[in-house]
């Protein structure tokens, strides 16, 4: 059995900062050990006409979402590589 590290990130976009009913979209993502990174968004129930009102926003906080994952899973990579790097360059005893 092979167990794996995920790294977890969620946002929920609200119409109102300070009201957690406001909520509208929600944000999940996630980073394997690997750097494998995965994004969605999921619309609330019945709040469709909220979301088209608030698209721009939407757009400005998708990108912003997805640009803090990427960040997180490029530092993976970068690290691995080092690691990897590292180990090649070590004689073997």
């Amino acid at each position: 059995m092979e167990i794996t590290k995920t790294i977890q990130f969620n946002a929920e976009l609200r119409t109102d900062e300070n009201d957690f009913n406001t909520v509208y979209v929600r944000f999940i993502g996630s980073v394997s050990n690997d750097g494998t990174y995965t994004v969605d968004y999921y619309i609330q129930d019945g709040q469709n006409s909220v979301f088209v009102e608030h698209s721009k926003d939407f757009r400005q906080a998708w990108q912003d979402f997805n640009n803090r994952i990427w960040e997180e899973a490029d530092a993976l990579i970068e690290q691995n590589a080092k690691i990897a790097e590292e180990s090649n360059s070590t004689p073997n005893k």
